[in-house]
């Protein structure tokens, strides 16, 4: 690759303009940065280090999912996922209303930490489906939330120090639709195509592996089977039950999409074995 100010070329194909490159070249040798591909995955490979590394493949949770989200007649929140010991701590909690996005961890001193984001108006009047995942990585000497909408960050929360969280919150066992006391159940209607839980906080390597996944799956037209969840329809998963759990109130549209949990040992090169 070569660069220069206000001109970038790569490669070394047919369309490469070569005699206007090698111009440009000559008018502007004292100004011309080459870089190859190596120089920018090395540039890439410390970024990542210095800003991500360090909450990579944290014990925690990450949930990730295909969803349709529709503009709700109630302005409440509604609560799309839920889990954890009580409604007071060590809880878990992902809720929207007609504005926003919610994802919020209660720790074992009561104490809430949440990440908040937009939700794009063209998401109500598009009608498409959107990639929407949470994470919250937890470790020794930090913790952090992120919220993502189509794989990009939309809301981010470090906390230093880490969070006190009891490992007794099973991600296994959850409530979609409502909270664990049965409230937040009449915000917005949504569609889930797919569900994805998982008991840690991915890897770069890794959550390219679920992006590369979940477009596949995208680009191929296969997201056509969901659990329509009108107000009030809710559902009990447990990871011993049938796909969705073994107690739902929701209305199929065709067959229900599939439902996996993953314990903390467990990566994402399971996704494509378990459909």
């Amino acid at each position: 690759m070569v660069s220069t100010k206000g001109l970038t070329q790569q490669g070394r194909d047919s369309s490469v303009d070569k005699p206007l490159l090698h111009k440009e070249l000559r008018e502007r040798s004292n100004r011309i940065t080459i870089l190859t591909y190596d120089d920018i995955l090395t540039n890439l490979q410390f970024h990542y280090t210095d800003h991500y590394a360090r909450t990579d493949s944290l014990p925690g949770f990450s949930l990730h999912t295909i969803i349709n989200i529709q503009k709700g007649e109630s302005t409440e929140a509604r609560c799309f996922f839920d889990c954890g010991v009580s409604s007071e701590k060590d809880r878990i909690s992902i809720f929207f209303d007609n504005e926003r996005l919610f994802f919020e961890i209660i720790d074992s001193y009561s104490v809430s930490h949440r990440v908040t984001a937009q939700i794009p108006e063209d998401l109500f009047t598009s009608n498409e489906i959107l990639y929407l995942s949470c994470s919250f990585g937890n470790g020794e000497n930090l913790a952090v939330l992120q919220l993502r909408l189509n794989n990009s960050i939309v809301a981010e929360s470090i906390v230093l120090g880490g969070l006190q969280v009891s490992p007794a919150i099973d991600t296994g066992h959850f409530t979609i639709g409502q909270d664990i006391n049965g409230w937040r159940a009449y915000g917005p209607p949504f569609s889930i195509f797919e569900l994805m839980v998982y008991s840690q906080n991915h890897s770069l390597d890794e959550r390219m592996k679920l992006l590369g996944y979940v477009y596949n799956r995208i680009n191929r037209n296969e997201y056509t089977k969901c659990v329509q969840f009108v107000a009030g329809a809710c559902m009990h998963c447990g990871k011993h039950d049938p796909p969705f759990g073994s107690r739902l109130r929701a209305q199929f549209n065709n067959l229900a999409p599939k439902y996996r949990h993953y314990p903390f040992k467990d990566t994402v090169k399971n996704t494509e074995d378990s459909q």
